[in-house]
């Protein structure tokens, strides 16, 4: 057969590309002297600049060939060098194979046994599943009949990095019979064959290990796989096969239309009727034929290779191409073995020449996979076979693809599924498309880079519990195919389900592909794994995106034949529907509203075909990776990523542009309109939503335009400023001087203002930079543009008068604004268009920069243009077509593309030449230098990458790309494992550790703080409400207020040569600091050098060094009302209480005391229930213990004591106020209501009551200043007022000491005093005004530290315990103390062996911690606390959105600082510990669903009279100045929950 063109042509290159043009007035006849001596070439004119020949085209693209090529060529080269074996290798492998041979010669003969006997075969199984269990035959061991080497070791195809020798164990003649084809006797003698071998080779030792597997996941075929001891382990795996002597059971036998499978013996049912012969099982008989065949192929191959020097590494290659593409392991795989086969198949029919090289060889085989069918039209090695061999059409009638060997009567590939078949048919033809491309990295597409299925597929679905497919074999009626695959009913149902599938999706998808069952490995010792403990089978599909996520499935007319094949496929969810062309057909509806909803509808068709055809349930069915969306949803109760919140806004722009290109009236007409913003890209993180402004949270400006923030409320709604560029037209009008020309558009501003104004109604505001308009609920900047102003700005003149132009960067910020980002801002826009995708896989990718802080380092239009090449250049896969395959693509290019030694070319619009691609490769290599860390050029940038210019650094650069391999690690491992947690937000976590100081922010001024990646269970009202924005007029909004980035801004010209400072600008409440190394080196002293620097001097020498602990504070002051972590001064507490010093002196008394919850009714259901607050769920005063809970009083009433209870009991439910109920409830609305006035009473100012130190609003923890609002403690208190508060708190504790003491002169009086324990203790403390604030309801220790003191009998006198304890350890301490024993599920341990020193038998020692938690009112998060050692750690709500605090009380009694940025690592052990003890987060979202759940039943309850009730609680003074908002906010509270 003739050669392919494209060998002809490559071959025939060198010398065509030699040839000299024909055309004569080309030829250079003269160039040569008669000395041989080279001269100049003379030409006319004319003939220097006339236009190319054809053949001279020809000539140069043939010779541009013929280099891409040779390149190629040289690295495949290279390649095989590297995965060759060395010959040291080559050593090993043959001492090792030598070594094991020598052993398995000596293997010993058995006694024959029946086959079901296993007794002779101790401490090893055997590697086969016994599907049915009995079979018949009989047994012995004998050693090998022979030991041959097979394969790709001696054929020279064997290749690193995984070294796999194939040694073939003949069993022995006489161990067989004639009858061992039918009823998997042969396949169940061979595994025990392989046993024995194994048993014997277990105490052999030149063996390191051994283990079974299966060869390609075939369970009939096991093997034996041996690694040598030592260091050598990894180098070599021996894989033994037991094959039977090659001439021993004719092939005819295993014809793939007869049967070797008996139904009776399968079923274990006996038939009525004795049939002539069961269904066909020809994946059997292939596997028995396999076995006989080794020897031949081997004979056969190195045959064929020995007639072309290059087969070996044309295999070589072919298997690296496989490898890197998943399709060489596995069940149905195409392993090297078949590579080769095909090879010689090639050679054998003439498709290749002899003398061809391995790159030659290479394509070639893939030209022919990609342009064969073998699934529709099969192929055969087979010359002359036998009369008994089957037919091509007989191959074809039983396997789905076709390859027959060279003896005609088995089929290669008889395990592969047609879908496999067309995925490797795929991947050639993208390979060769992409190899002919002299634009795209050829080697690295085909060669170098792995595809993962997770990275190759648009939808990657997981489908888990295999065990299922029993069920769908059945349902599938498919016994005859479970005989045939010797019960492996995964490999029985797959090609099945496949085939629904593709039936289903149709049009939806391009191509469907399956991962490979994969070869177990298992110990010797162990039995087999069972077929249903596989890992999960992954399903993945390429999408046609015009197709795949369509609603409606439209099928045949009702009367069309087809409409019942139609109604059998879809079953109820086919229903007759009526279109509007009039046409009435079968359809199916699928939900979905937004474009992010209907990502999910294949998932919807995939489960429903399955759970009705396959019985597989929904369960066992899921999407990898479609919890991306997640991330990035605009609108979670709509259900949107962005797509259609970008459309508004390019429809909004569109009708702008439009009302811009219709004023009159300017003295200069519009040449352009043009958007210059990455929301009109699609590709805004968060795109702009139009909003309706709730005006009573803003304070108006004089001007009565515009509102402005208010100062006591949370930073207002953001909203982004769109920028639109409107280039006037050129004129002598324009000025040539710069600042004039600034004049002259700030004038364009305001006129522009002011017609819009008055033609359409619009809110304008105009500056000298920009005009502002308001537009349906969005904001454009408008901005005139002069497109001479740049060039205008580089102008100056020479001291000689003379113009020169000069670069600077004024002119270059300008040209970035007005020209380059409109430019991209439109051929972006096109590529959505095109590729549907492209706009959602930017924003997954820029949430990502944004999350890890890298977004400020790599600009946005740096990352679109990063993600627009996986969409124009995807090799070596297709474009992306769902977001999280694209975002997975964006993290792979960024961690793996070679930044240093190559640019990155983005094609937009494909208008750069292949002769351009080289040049801007050979003008980066030789300018690399000069030119930016990252670089990316475009058609429009070829030289200068103006969008990485300034950034990133080498620095941030490596730490991108670490950032992103890492992420890229975690999320694939993640969610391709399901038994994984899948938390796709992981990969979004920054680490923190890295950084040096932490400044956490009040999350009330981060403007995006609802989009943080760990979004807030506690959300604030930001100046917005429900409803659709007005198209015009209104007031001027709050434009691109964002009060954080202020303070970064701030913060970084303050300290920016110190260090760098990193934040997430959607929703982040951290910003990290990272000192700069250089700038903490000691410097000269020098006065004018002293800033944020201290002064250290050795000696005669003084040098300077930063100030840390002045810097932090400067950060403090800078971030005023920001910066979360502020503290201050509680004061000391004095009074006299001699009972209580009483029992201090007769006792023992714990000096870290501790309440479970610092609020009445919480506090008394731990103390008598002995369990923390989150198991009794004792929510508030209103929801407390059970009333059927076992108390420690129960249990002694149980065992014979009286015992009496008096005073305040309300440990089950509170008698508390309505008001109370209602604040607890209600406490994470977003509004601030003071409780009513407290009266302050006159009393006796004593010296001796300190004043605690208040610190002001704006640096309070944002939880404590909420307490101090809502108490109503935010108003002026004079110093007297305050002394008198705290009297009053001291009073009561002196009258407190006073009834303790009736009680201890009542048991002195009776006698009883020393024969009574007393125990003394309170359910919570009260703050007398430190931290400006009275009641409990904080973890401060004037709220939750405790007494607690013990005395009587057996309790040591004057003793003091620092150990934490808690008011749950009461409970085993009252039981120890009357002999009861305790019940299991207590939170508490018995203080007894404490305070006694006597260890109680019952009793477990004490942890050394407590926790305190409070979920009631007053506070605005859970709270949670915890005490050890030293240090108190309080963390809020779910750990993120709350910043938490740390204290060390062995150096702070006080609480005066927050520690908690100085000790990370300290704050992330006790966190740790913390969430070993409870789930808080998952608790505090518990509270917030109960407390919606009982505020909802309570309004209900009051029906009509709602309003007047709620207006009328303890905060009625602050409800009533704005009743209606109050009211709206808690209907936004209470929107989404039913």
């Amino acid at each position: 057969m003739e050669e392919p063109d494209n060998i002809k042509n490559e071959e025939g290159m060198e010398n065509k590309s030699a040839k000299q043009s024909k055309d004569p007035k080309r030829k250079a006849n003269d160039t040569v002297s008669d000395g041989g001596v080279l001269r100049p070439l003379k030409l006319s004119k004319k003939e220097l600049f006339k236009a190319p020949t054809v053949e001279e085209l020809n000539q140069l693209k043939e010779a541009e060939n013929l280099f891409h090529c040779s390149i190629l060529k040289m690295q495949m080269e290279e390649l095989l060098k590297e995965v060759a074996l060395s010959e040291h290798r080559k050593k090993l492998v043959d001492s090792f194979v030598q070594e094991v041979t020598a052993s398995l010669q000596s293997v010993a003969e058995s006694e024959i046994v029946e086959l079901d006997d296993l007794s002779w075969l101790p401490g090893v199984e055997v590697p086969f599943l016994l599907v049915p269990l009995a079979s018949k035959g009989k047994f012995h061991m004998e050693p090998p009949a022979s030991i041959d080497v097979v394969g790709s070791y001696p054929l020279g195809t064997c290749i690193k990095p995984r070294v796999i020798v194939d040694l073939a164990v003949t069993i022995p003649a006489s161990i067989l019979h004639p009858m061992d084809a039918i009823n998997q006797r042969y396949s169940r003698k061979r595994a025990l064959y392989l046993a024995g071998l194994a048993q014997h080779l277990c105490f052999s030792e030149s063996v390191g290990s051994l283990c079974y597997s299966c060869l390609h996941g075939n369970r009939l075929r096991p093997v034996l796989l041996l690694k040598p001891p030592g260091k050598d382990s990894s180098k070599v795996t021996l894989r033994i096969h037991a094959i039977p002597p090659p001439d021993f059971l004719k092939p005819s036998r295993f014809h793939p239309q007869k049967n070797n499978i008996k139904t009776e013996w399968f079923t274990g049912v006996a038939k009525k009727q004795q049939e002539s012969s069961g269904p066909a099982t020809p994946h059997y008989n292939s596997t028995v034929l396999g076995d006989h065949l080794p020897l031949s192929h081997l004979q056969f191959l190195s045959a064929i290779s020995a007639q072309c020097p290059a087969f070996g590494d044309g295999v070589a290659l072919l298997k690296v191409w496989m490898r890197q593409r998943e399709l060489d392991q596995g069940a149905g795989c195409f392993c090297g073995f078949h590579a080769s086969m095909l090879m010689a198949y090639l050679l054998s029919t003439h498709k290749v020449g002899k003398t061809m090289n391995a790159y030659q060889l290479f394509r070639n085989a893939l030209h022919f996979l990609a342009s064969t069918d073998l699934t529709e039209s099969g192929i055969t090695l087979a010359r002359n076979p036998d009369s008994k061999a089957p037919s091509l059409q007989d191959f074809q009638a039983a396997f789905s693809v076709v390859f027959v060997d060279p003896s005609g009567h088995l089929n290669l590939l008889a395990d592969m599924t047609a879908f496999t078949y067309k995925q490797i048919q795929h991947e050639a033809s993208l390979s060769l498309k992409f190899w002919d491309d002299p634009t795209v990295d050829s080697f690295q597409a085909l060669l170098m880079t792995s595809k993962a299925m997770i990275r190759t597929y648009d939808n990657v679905f997981q489908l888990s519990e295999l065990v299922n497919l029993q069920a769908s074999c059945k349902k599938l009626s498919l016994l005859n195919e479970l005989m045939d695959h010797s019960g492996n009913y995964v490999l029985s149902a797959l090609p099945f389900i496949l085939s629904l599938l593709q039936r289903g999706l149709g049009e939806r998808i391009n191509l469907l592909a399956h991962s490979l069952p994969q070869d177990p490995e298992w110990p010797v010792d162990s039995a087999p794994p069972m077929h249903k403990d596989q890992p999960p089978l992954n399903i993945g599909l390429m999408l046609n995106l015009e197709q795949a996520l369509s609603v409606l499935e439209k099928g045949p007319p009702a009367d069309n034949p087809k409409a019942d094949e139609f109604r059998q496929l879809w079953g109820s969810r086919s229903e007759l529907r009526r279109f509007q062309d009039g046409s009435i057909t079968e359809a199916v509806l699928w939900s979905g509203n937004s474009t992010c909803q209907r990502r999910f509808i294949l998932l919807e068709i995939i489960t429903h075909l399955l759970q009705l055809h396959a019985d597989i349930p929904e369960s066992c069915v899921r999407l990898v990776g479609g919890q991306l969306d997640d991330i990035i949803k605009v609108s979670k109760e709509m259900g949107t990523t962005g797509e259609e919140e970008s459309l508004k806004v390019v429809q909004s722009y569109d009708d702008l542009s439009r009302k811009l290109w219709q004023l009159e009236g300017l003295p200069l007409s519009i040449t352009s309109v043009q958007g210059a913003h990455q929301a009109l890209r699609y590709t805004q993180v968060f795109p702009p939503v139009p909003v309706k402004l709730l005006y009573s949270f803003f304070d108006k400006k004089k001007n009565q335009l515009g509102l402005v923030p208010r100062k006591e409320k949370p930073c207002p709604y953001y909203i982004t400023p769109i920028k639109v560029i409107v280039h006037m037209e050129g004129s002598g009008k324009w000025p040539s001087e710069h600042l004039a020309i600034r004049h002259i558009k700030a004038a364009f501003h305001i006129s522009l203002g002011e017609l819009l104004y008055k033609h359409h109604n619009y809110t304008c505001h105009a500056t000298p930079a920009y005009l502002d308009v308001y537009k349906d609920g969005l904001a454009f900047r408008i901005q005139v543009a002069y497109h001479r102003e740049p060039q205008i700005l580089r102008e100056s003149l020479t001291p000689e008068g003379m113009l020169i132009y000069r670069e600077n960067a004024e002119a270059q910020a300008l040209e970035l604004e007005t020209q380059h980002k409109p430019f991209l801002t439109s051929t972006l826009h096109g590529l959505q268009q095109q590729l549907g995708c492209f706009g959602v896989v930017c924003r997954l990718a820029k949430r990502w920069l944004a999350s890890q802080f890298l977004l400020e380092y790599i600009r946005e239009e740096a990352a679109d243009l990063l993600v627009a090449s996986l969409f124009l250049h995807p090799a070596p896969f297709t474009p992306p077509s769902s977001p999280q395959v694209g975002f997975l693509r964006f993290l792979h290019l960024l961690s793996t593309f070679d930044w240093k030694n190559n640019p990155l070319i983005v094609n937009l619009n494909g208008k750069l030449t292949a002769a351009e691609h080289t040049d801007i490769k050979n003008d980066f290599v030789a300018s690399r230098e000069s030119l930016p860390t990252m670089f990316i050029a475009t058609p429009t940038d070829k030289k200068v990458s103006v969008w990485t210019k300034k950034a990133p650094s080498v620095q941030m650069l490596q730490r991108a790309v670490m950032l992103a391999a890492e992420s890229l690690h975690v999320l694939e491992t993640h969610l391709i494992d399901s038994s994984q947690k899948q938390d796709i937000r992981v990969a979004f976590r920054p680490p923190l550790e890295d950084y040096d100081v932490l400044i956490h922010l009040v999350p009330q001024q981060v403007p995006l703080l609802a989009k943080a990646v760990d979004p807030p269970a506690i959300t604030f009202q930001k100046g917005t409400f429900r409803g659709e924005p007005s198209a015009s007029g209104g007031a001027l909004p709050v434009i691109d207020y964002d009060p954080v980035r202020l303070y970064l801004s701030e913060l970084r010209d303050a300290f920016g040569d110190l260090a760098l400072f990193f934040y997430d600008p959607f929703g982040g409440t951290v910003i990290a600091v990272l000192w700069k190394p250089t700038a903490f080196e000691p410097q000269p002293f020098k006065t004018s050098l002293m800033n944020a620097r201290r002064v250290d001097v050795s000696g005669d020498v003084a040098t300077t060094v930063p100030n840390i602990e002045a810097i932090l504070q400067d950060f403090r002051i800078i971030g005023e009302g920001l910066d979360g972590r502020l503290t201050f001064h509680p004061g000391n507490k004095v009074v006299q209480m001699p009972y209580i010093n009483y029992m201090r002196e007769m006792g023992a008394v714990f000096l870290n005391s501790y309440t479970n919850s610092p609020i009445c009714c919480p506090s008394r259901a731990a103390m008598w229930s002995g369990q923390f607050v989150h198991l009794t769920q004792a929510w508030n005063n209103y929801k407390c213990l059970d009333p059927n809970a076992t108390t420690w009083m129960d249990l002694l009433g149980k065992s014979g004591y009286h015992t009496h209870s008096m005073g305040k009991l309300d440990y089950t439910s509170g008698d508390h106020s309505v008001s109370n109920r209602v604040e607890a409830w209600t406490r994470d609305v977003p509004f601030l209501l003071r409780q009513e006035g407290r009266p302050v009473t006159d009393l006796v100012s004593y010296d001796q009551v300190s004043v605690p130190k208040w610190l002001r609003f704006e640096d309070m923890h944002p939880v404590d200043f909420y307490s101090t609002f809502t108490k109503n403690c935010s108003g002026h208190f004079t110093e007297e007022e305050i002394r008198s508060i705290r009297a009053f708190y001291y009073a009561m504790c002196a009258e407190t000491d006073s009834m303790l003491g009736e009680v201890i002169a009542a048991l002195r009086d009776s006698g009883l005093l020393n024969r009574t324990v007393v125990l003394f203790t309170s359910d919570h403390g009260d703050l007398a005004m430190e931290h400006r604030q009275f009641y409990k309801m904080s973890m401060f220790e004037g709220s939750s530290h405790v007494p607690l003191l013990i005395m009587g009998p057996g309790v040591k006198s004057g003793f003091e315990i620092s150990l934490p304890v808690s008011l749950v350890d009461i409970y085993p301490t009252m039981l120890d103390l009357a002999g009861v024993p305790q019940p299991g599920g207590l939170s508490g341990h018995s203080l007894i062996p404490l305070v006694s020193g006597v260890r109680v038998q019952s009793a477990e020692p004490h942890p050394g911690w407590v926790l305190s938690e409070y979920h009631g009112c007053n506070a605005n998060a859970s709270t949670y606390m915890l005490r050890i050692s030293e240090w108190k750690y309080i963390t809020y709500a779910d750990g993120l959105t709350v910043p938490p605090q740390l204290f060390n009380l062995s150096k702070d009694e006080s609480e005066l600082r927050n520690v908690a940025s100085h000790f990370p690592d300290v704050c992330h052990d006790l966190d740790k510990l913390l969430r070993t003890i409870l789930d808080y987060p998952s608790v505090s979202q518990t509270v917030h669903r109960y407390n919606k759940q009982q505020f909802l039943e309570w309004k209900k309850s009051l029906g009509d009279s709602y309003t007047q009730v709620i207006a009328n609680l303890r905060w009625h003074i602050d409800w009533q100045k704005d009743a209606k908002s109050y009211e709206r906010d808690i209907e936004e509270w209470l929107l989404g929950f039913d």
